[in-house]
């Protein structure tokens, strides 16, 4: 794949190593471009979109938004720890409330890689950003999909934990702590 597009095998899927990022995001600034998202390390993550614009960023690429149990899997490694980093919570491992950042800091991409990666190598799953899923939180038809993982603001250890139950959202909500992670089946 193309050079801003780092991926990881995890089981029969790939899925973004980081958090979706605009092609022209920066370490500083989350970029203005719209279109294919990206995966590549020490940018501002792409947020404050809804469902269908992450889901559009996806598939621009090729790729789709992760079902919440590839989401899971991804995030708790083939041990299924708790969190990325195994299963006794570590406030300062992750972005979260709690490891110091301010109400409204979101990381670069990969900032906490070397506390807060899975076992399958893949980063940010727990804190930074929360992110929209392709999983329906009721029937195919329902305009409302399951947002999972923690964000920066988050200070309590179960929305923080690869095995939350995700939060259902209707498909136009937005808000700056949200963003996305694409999969495909290669």
């Amino acid at each position: 794949d193309v050079v801003d597009l780092e991926w990881v095998q995890v089981g029969d899927i790939r899925i973004y190593k980081y958090e979706a990022s605009r092609p022209d995001a920066t370490p500083a600034h989350m970029g203005n471009l719209s279109g294919r998202a990206c995966s590549k390390p020490g940018v501002v993550p792409w947020s404050e979109l809804s469902f269908d614009e992450a889901r559009v960023a996806c598939a621009l690429g090729g790729w789709r938004l992760c079902l919440i149990s590839e989401w899971q899997l991804a995030c708790g490694g083939p041990a299924r720890t708790r969190y990325p980093y195994g299963n006794n919570y570590d406030e300062q491992a992750c972005n979260g409330r709690e490891a110091g950042q301010q109400e409204n800091d979101v990381a670069a991409t990969g900032d906490h890689e070397a506390t807060c990666e899975s076992a399958y190598g893949v980063v940010d799953m727990s804190g930074n950003l929360k992110e929209w899923t392709g999983s329906p939180a009721g029937d195919d038809n329902d305009p409302v999909h399951l947002i999972i993982g923690g964000a920066y603001d988050n200070a309590l250890e179960a929305s923080l934990s690869c095995d939350n139950r995700g939060i259902p959202r209707e498909d136009g909500f937005r808000f700056p702590n949200l963003g996305f992670r694409c999969c495909k089946t290669p």
